[in-house]
């Protein structure tokens, strides 16, 4: 479930970056959202590793 979660989130961030840069150069937009994303994916692959290891 890890997995499938975090792919989601990688998923969204790239559709999100191609919104941003479609017609413009927003790099700024980009990092903010690619910022997001890796917390994001840090949280919820750590969160699983954690709970993994209580079970």
């Amino acid at each position: 479930m890890v997995v499938i979660t975090n792919a989601l989130i990688w998923g969204f961030v790239m559709i999100a970056c191609a919104l941003a840069l479609k017609g413009t150069g927003a790099y700024k937009e980009i990092q903010l959202i690619l910022g997001g994303g890796a917390a994001a994916s840090l949280l919820v692959v750590g969160a699983g590793v954690v709970r993994k290891s209580q079970d």
